[in-house]
């Protein structure tokens, strides 16, 4: 029979060996010349072994130091399983593999087959064994890049990817496939190519050892996300540079924490300073200047402040602090939170030039914005009149807030009301606390007031629609009532008060009674 051969092929190894062994079963090595095997060189047990555990010594050394090597650039921590299987596989004694007898160039008779089966049986195990071992030691290997939290990834020295860990895809989106083999900066925003581009170049230079910083990466969905990136170089077997290994951590939640930390507490120093300037309890002296130059303020140009009043505000913080954060990036405004409601002052455009009606258009700009992020609001909007100096804010505030308890006097529960517009509620909400109104109010419809709280009736309406009509005609149409009847409930009302409601002057009291007591009744359930 012609020379048979077989080869080793890398790879291949374990199988390969098993086909041997099965050959010095069937007693195919027997020495003859017409049937010989080879790998190069005489075969035999001890030198199958001898190739096998080679081989696999190479293979596992190269997936042990892989192994640590990532483990220890990524500071996972020091692995106990390669070290315990590198110790007890890989660096065990070559002498122990040669045990048993190897296969002479003798003729094959039947004691050597029982050697030879006896010694191949141990062959065999042997095999299973070590390659059950490199199969659990790939999938532990597996099992850890794929759990840890970020991506891992590997680059060549010109910035393509040769790894990406699965996560890579959970975060932005791109398929491993469609990413490995590209350049890395077609992955990062825009903005941040420049910058992240250099650190690469930093790093293969060796300019330093390792990179970390923040950046965005973009996602397949045409956003971005923020990536925390570490980055070290790495070397070939020969010392050459051979690219990057490093990590991506997702770290946009964390981001967006920092960020609404970060403003929510500008936020509130901003509010409570100037609340302590619009309630009086904090003056303007050059300290307050200069804090309200960095916020964008300047007193010596005109000022106007426009205040939002939303019954939906009260009790939700959020709902408010979103709102303030969407008229926050209005050029020229400076925003803040007056308690339940939200407070703008205005120095932007020809604010010198102000009239009501550019007032009144800059105040449709802010509830445009408000209203594409939420349509369903309804806001009472105040606008004061232009003012200058120390106590500009003081001022614009104040007016701002009667336009919208004139509003909320009228029973408005959404518009923009100017403070030129209030007439006579300009005076009556300047006096709001004052004991002389107070007393004022007491004097003129007190009787009035006690009389329906004591009798369960309602004259108190029935006087305020009295004054608001030139007859009473037409007040029993407002009223859906009787005109005798309105002519009865309107004596009734001169009997308690003691007075003539024909009188000018004993009407426009009692107009301003009633007023007042509405204005304070709006302010106590604000």
């Amino acid at each position: 029979m012609a020379d048979s051969y077989l080869t080793i092929r890398k790879g291949d190894w374990l199988d390969t060996v098993k086909i041997l062994v099965g050959l010095v079963e069937t007693g195919m090595v027997a020495n003859s010349r017409e049937h010989s095997i080879t790998t190069g060189r005489d075969i035999s047990l001890g030198n199958v072994k001898k190739v096998l555990t080679e081989e696999f010594k190479r293979e596992a050394a190269i997936l042990h130091h892989n192994y640590e090597k990532i483990i220890r650039e990524l500071g996972i921590g020091k692995s106990v399983l390669f070290p315990y299987f590198y110790q007890t596989i890989i660096s065990q004694d070559a002498s122990i593999l040669e045990k048993g007898n190897q296969l002479k160039e003798k003729p094959f008779d039947k004691e050597a087959g029982k050697q030879y089966k006896l010694s191949n049986t141990e062959l065999v195990k042997y095999i299973d064994n070590l390659e059950s071992k490199l199969l659990y030691l790939e999938k532990k290997h597996k099992a850890i890049i794929d759990n840890v939290k970020g991506v891992i990834f590997q680059t060549n020295k010109a910035g393509c990817w040769t790894y990406l860990s699965p996560i890579w895809t959970r975060i932005t989106g791109f398929t491993i496939e469609e990413s490995i083999g590209k350049f890395f900066l077609n992955y990062v925003y825009a903005d941040d190519q420049e910058f992240h581009y250099k650190q690469f170049q930093s790093i293969i230079e060796e300019k330093r050892s390792y990179s970390r910083y923040e950046i965005r990466y973009s996602t397949k969905n045409g956003e971005f996300r923020w990536i925390e990136v570490y980055a070290r170089l790495t070397k070939d077997q020969y010392g050459n540079i051979s690219g990057t290994l490093g990590t991506l951590h997702d770290i946009t939640v964390q981001r967006k924490t920092e960020k609404m930390l970060h403003l929510a507490y500008e936020l509130r120093r901003r509010s409570d300073f100037l609340n302590d300037i619009v309630m009086g309890t904090t003056s303007v002296d050059e300290r307050i200047k200069d804090y309200m130059h960095t916020l964008g303020l300047d007193f010596s140009r005109p000022l106007i402040c426009c205040l939002l009043v939303c019954k939906d505000f009260i009790g939700r913080e959020k709902e408010q602090n979103n709102i303030i954060e969407v008229l926050g990036n209005e050029k020229g405004c400076i925003v803040w939170n007056c308690r339940n409601d939200i407070g703008v002052l205005y120095q932007g455009g020809n604010v010198e030039y102000a009239t009501v009606e550019s007032s009144m258009m800059f105040a449709h700009a802010l509830l445009e914005k408000i209203y594409q992020y939420d349509s369903q609001l309804k806001l009472v909007l105040g606008i004061s009149n232009v003012q200058t100096g120390l106590n500009s804010v003081r001022k614009t505030y104040w007016q701002g807030w009667s336009a919208t308890v004139a509003a909320q006097c009228q029973g408005k529960e959404d518009g923009i009301f100017h403070y030129k517009d209030l007439g006579i509620l300009q005076l009556l909400v300047k006096n709001i606390g004052n004991e002389g109104a107070k007393e004022f109010v007491k004097e003129q419809i007190g009787t009035l007031i006690r009389y329906d709280e004591e009798k369960g009736t309602n004259l108190v309406t029935t006087l305020e629609e009295i004054l608001q009509h030139s007859n009473l005609k037409k007040t029993a149409e407002k009223m859906f009532l009787h005109p005798k009847t309105v002519v009865f409930r309107k004596q009734r009302i001169e009997k308690i008060l003691g007075v003539s409601l024909d009188s000018f002057e004993t009407r426009l009291a009692l107009g301003v009674a009633l007023k007042l007591r509405l204005v304070n009744q709006v302010i106590k359930a604000n």
